[in-house]
């Protein structure tokens, strides 16, 4: 559109009694200024004609693309809510787009309006929420906030957001029981975006360190909305699972349905619902009898995923995914599994899948707790702290020695191995070489362990 800004412009509008005989229009704007992706862009259009209690927002003045060359802008607004009144009511909707202008123009200042096309369709993009937490501060008004919010987006969302909770645990007065599940996948995607406190959390890989859903900063909301009308270039699909094999089974179909670059990592996140804190007290002394939903208990194959430098234009991808069982206890509480793909250089998240029920699936077991306390401590992890240094060589101290024979990997932040030794009795302290390394996070491991060290090179 190229227009005299805030006096010509153009609309969209919809009906719903629509009878020309009867005189009776009743055309209604849809949607408002800053609603959806490039949804209008002035909040008052003065040539429109007066919609009683209605705003005059629309498009004003002119499209410009990032060259600041005039072109067409494509527009999108979640008309779910419409859709569901009108099928409710069983009425028939008219749409028109309403192109308005003042009397006076200057012939040849201004080009007009033209509409391409016009679509009205299915969203296909499925939504995941990476919500870094800790089940000892549920009574802090902040976390109450931001996973309230969230039970309740997911609860209305259709099915269009899937949510991951990472219980966290360093820093905190209480052991989190549910980190005991996965501390190395917790911490790896922790590390992956930079997160080091809780009430953060990440959309389809988008971060803003502040709290998701905070009355002064209402981030969360907003790249909700937004996020939703951004079609998906990827189709994801847990087709099967199964524990014949007495581990289970994950079976994956990705199709990459439009060009969008990699490299793409392919994940697979079991989850459980209906979880208990068998922590003996909260931090405060009180027994916490609250139920816990979308707790990550395992990320699949790793906080890395399987990576995929090359993926064709509409190629499907079967990706299998295995997870040995643990020991199972009680009853009550489900699993599902989500797969999703993210590209681990942007961080975006393409696709996440329909959740899938693990009904087969037992309960597992956390480490064992010292009950003699009231505060949770887990037996003898091995703990790995890295010494900041600016020379060439990099102290990682170990808190026991693991053994001999045992290999030490470091890792880049897309989970390729850079390099590697090997443990000798009574060894407790590793010497990395970061001659050869790039400035950045790096993350260690010791095998047979989940514990991560974070190891920072600095130039």
């Amino acid at each position: 559109f190229d227009t005299e800004k805030n006096l010509d412009g153009v609309v969209l509008q919809y009906t719903e009694d629509y009878d020309v005989d009867a005189g009776t229009e009743n055309w209604k704007t849809v949607g408002a200024i800053e609603d959806g992706l490039n949804w209008y862009n002035v909040p008052y259009v003065v040539s429109q004609p007066d919609f009683g209690e209605q705003t005059r927002d629309g498009w004003s003045g002119k499209s410009l693309n990032e060259a600041g060359q005039l072109a067409t802008l494509r527009a999108k607004y979640n008309i779910q809510q419409l859709k569901d009144e009108v099928v409710n009511l069983e009425k028939i909707v008219r749409f028109r787009i309403l192109v308005t202008s003042n009397e006076v123009n200057s012939p040849g200042l201004y080009s007009g309006v033209m509409v391409d096309n016009f679509f009205l369709g299915e969203k296909n993009r499925r939504i995941l929420v990476e919500n870094f937490t800790n089940s000892a501060l549920r009574s802090d008004n902040a976390t109450i906030v931001q996973e309230d919010s969230l039970e309740n987006i997911i609860a209305s969302s259709g099915g269009e957001v899937n949510l991951i909770n990472y219980h966290m645990q360093d820093g905190y007065p209480n052991a989190d029981y549910f980190h005991a599940y996965t501390p190395a996948s917790v911490g790896g995607r922790s590390l992956f975006y930079s997160i080091g406190e809780t009430n953060r959390a990440a959309i389809d890989g988008a971060v803003e360190h502040t709290p998701l859903f905070a009355v002064a900063n209402p981030w969360g909301t907003e790249e909700l909305e937004t996020r939703i009308l951004e079609e998906s270039p990827f189709s994801v699909g847990i087709t099967s699972a199964n524990t014949a094999s007495g581990a289970l089974e994950i079976h994956v179909e990705c199709t990459k349905d439009l060009a969008v670059d990699g490299p793409y990592n392919v994940f697979v996140a079991i989850l459980k619902d209906n979880a208990e804190n068998r922590n003996t007290a909260n931090s405060i002394g009180f027994a916490d009898i609250r139920e816990y939903n979308n707790v990550l208990v395992e990320l699949l194959p790793n906080a890395t995923g399987i990576r995929y430098d090359t993926w064709n234009d509409l190629e499907t991808k079967t990706i299998d995914f295995t997870w040995e069982k643990y020991e199972t206890t009680g009853s009550g509480e489900s699993y599902k599994a989500i797969a999703f793909v993210q590209n681990p250089l942007s961080g975006e998240i393409f696709q996440s899948s329909e959740p899938f029920d693990l009904l087969t699936l037992p309960p597992v077991t956390p480490p064992v707790y010292n009950v003699n306390t009231q505060f949770a401590k887990f037996s003898a992890p091995l703990v790995i702290s890295v010494q900041e240094t600016t020379g060439k060589v990099i102290p990682v101290h170990l808190s026991f020695a693991p053994g001999a024979g045992k290999q030490w990997k470091l890792y880049d932040l897309l989970g390729k191995e850079v390099i590697n030794g090997t443990l000798e009795e009574a060894q407790k302290t590793i010497s990395v070489d970061n001659s050869t390394l790039s400035s950045g996070l790096y993350l260690i491991k010791v095998e047979g362990y989940d514990a991560i060290g974070k190891v920072k090179v600095v130039d």
